[in-house]
């Protein structure tokens, strides 16, 4: 997780796990939305992460993002397929419906970053997979979608291969993000919330109430 939208600076210390995301904050900490709706609510069922649920759109987006099912995972743009096998995201006019099976052994990784940093992880041999976004390419522009409230407050996926907890405080520098998760075994949210130098990462299997699936500009 690269240093491009601020909020996804947070997910840079998960490079260990999975993958190299990015993000940088900036401007009004709101996306502007063509259909601005509430979400959340929905509850992680096995494969089933959200069937139908609502999406908004960043301003400017164009009528071929918002119906489109040919994603690709983040990290270096290679299809989800490649991580995570059965992998669908697909969107229809306002309704986004993701089914994620469990990750490939090779996409999984140990907690031993975590515990490198002084935190908590219990128990201490478990693997995890974290998917932060999702993002496609149509004939105008690059697109992500993310589970977002605003700039500040972003929900990701991450799979367990069992329940493990982790807790406690990191600081580099004077930037601080505290840990206080509980992941079930399978999909989970992780919840990170950013308030000045202060990040809160917390867990759940529900999609966080005032989260929406948005999509937006991924031209970083």
């Amino acid at each position: 997780m690269k240093n491009k939208i601020r909020i996804f600076s947070i997910l840079s210390l998960m490079l260990v796990i999975t993958l190299a995301s990015c993000s940088n904050g900036g401007g009004d900490s709101t996306p502007k939305n063509d259909n601005d709706s509430s979400g959340g609510g929905q509850t992680i069922s096995g494969s089933s992460i959200v069937s139908g649920a609502q999406v908004t759109y960043a301003s400017g987006v164009s009528a071929e993002a918002k119906s489109y099912n040919n994603f690709s995972f983040s990290k270096n743009g290679d299809p989800l397929s490649n991580y995570v096998n059965p992998a669908s995201v697909a969107i229809s006019g306002n309704k986004v419906t993701i089914e994620l099976g469990v990750p490939k052994n090779s996409s999984l990784d140990d907690t031993s970053y975590y515990t490198g940093l002084g935190l908590t992880v219990n128990p201490a041999n478990a693997n995890v997979f974290i998917e932060d976004d999702f993002i496609f390419l149509t004939q105008d522009q690059k697109y992500g979608l993310f589970c977002m409230k605003d700039y500040n407050n972003y929900a990701y996926l991450v799979y367990a291969d069992r329940d493990v907890t982790m807790n406690g405080t990191y600081t580099k520098g004077d930037y601080t993000e505290k840990y206080n998760c509980s992941f079930k075994k399978g999909w989970n949210y992780l919840i990170t919330s950013e308030s000045g130098k202060t990040a809160t990462n917390t867990s759940s299997i529900s999609q966080p109430n005032g989260y929406k699936w948005t999509v937006t500009d991924a031209d970083w």
